[in-house]
């Protein structure tokens, strides 16, 4: 995804684990965040709620990605405070004007 994104023109900063990510995050203050459902200490979930409790990143979106295709999901990423979810396999030919949509939106 890092390369697909910084070919469509953002700026990528990436990183696996949950606790090191929460404070680039909180530190960069980034436009979007993408989030894997299933990831290292916490899952996306979690992560998704830590996040959207910061309140300087109340104008970052958080878009979820995950290979679970089930509705269930989307609304429990919606719930945890997601703006966007995008299902694996990502489509590379569409995924950045997918997140530009979302942004826009």
């Amino acid at each position: 995804m890092t390369t697909i994104l910084t070919d469509g023109g953002f700026k990528v900063a990436s990183n696996t684990v949950a606790s090191t990510a929460i404070s680039r995050v909180k530190a960069q203050i980034p436009d979007f965040v993408l989030i894997d459902l299933q990831m290292e200490e916490m899952d996306g979930l979690e992560l998704c709620e830590e996040l959207r409790s910061y309140r300087p990143l109340d104008n970052t979106k958080i878009i979820m990605v995950s290979a679970h295709t089930g509705e269930v999901w989307k609304q429990k990423a919606n719930e945890a405070g997601a703006d966007g979810y995008i299902e694996k396999p990502i489509d590379q030919t569409t995924l950045a004007e997918t997140i530009k949509g979302i942004l826009a939106g």
